[in-house]
């Protein structure tokens, strides 16, 4: 009986050990696992803020290094007014940024314009007095994109947001270099991932008064609006 003791008390002694290390190993293990789980999705959160950034703010970036263009009006080949949407669209979509919603959102709000002055001789809208078509194209006299007649220095982002999977927003906010001037929150852009790229939707004016033109019946037709 001594003897079988003896012999036991070795094999009972290993035997704890090593599932003391079993434990420990599956410890490190599970927390090795861990570890791995959470770094990868850190990096990837952060990039997709960076791109959430650069493409919502690409509109602004291409309005301020252009000199703030409005949708130029030309002349058509009947010598009529056109508002030349093909150039503005083109150039909207070669930033790669802009969704063909904000495209028709665009159309939509030129519309109203462009079929009033169809009717105008480009010779006469040449010649017209300063804001003689403003209660029609109020547009074509200031900087719509920040509703001003005067535009400020710089511009800056911020509260970059990615709400869910297919969806962001980040504000605009005007900069005039003015010393202990905070800046003035001007727009919300928001943004849809479509086909894996963030595109701008919409962008909405924050506390600016919307100017709306004068309703009126026409018989123009717009025949440039792609």
């Amino acid at each position: 009986m001594k003897n079988l003791l003896l012999f036991l008390i070795p094999i009972i002694f290993f035997t704890s050990c090593n599932s003391k290390e079993e434990k420990i190993n599956d410890k490190k293990s599970v927390e090795n696992v861990e570890k791995s789980i959470e770094k990868p999705t850190e990096k990837p959160i952060a990039d997709e803020l960076k791109t959430i950034e650069q493409n919502g703010k690409s509109f602004y970036e291409w309005y301020f290094k252009n000199d703030f263009p409005n949708c130029d009006i030309i002349k058509d080949k009947n010598g009529k007014c056109l508002v030349d949407t093909v150039s503005y669209f083109k150039t909207l979509r070669n930033l790669g940024t802009i969704s063909e919603k904000f495209i028709h959102q665009e159309r939509t709000r030129l519309q109203s314009c462009a079929e009033f002055i169809s009717t105008i001789d480009y010779s006469e809208y040449e010649n017209a007095d300063a804001y003689e078509y403003d209660q029609y194209c109020v547009d074509i006299y200031y900087y719509y994109w920040l509703k001003s007649q005067e535009h400020p220095n710089n511009f800056s982002v911020k509260n970059v947001r990615r709400i869910n999977d297919n969806n962001a927003s980040l504000d605009i906010y005007e900069n005039y270099g003015e010393t202990n001037v905070p800046d003035v929150p001007l727009s919300k852009v928001i943004l849809e991932k479509e086909k894996n790229t963030w595109k701008i939707t919409e962008i909405k004016f924050i506390n600016r008064e919307e100017k709306k033109e004068k309703k009126v019946d026409v018989f123009g037709k717009w025949e440039n609006s792609e």
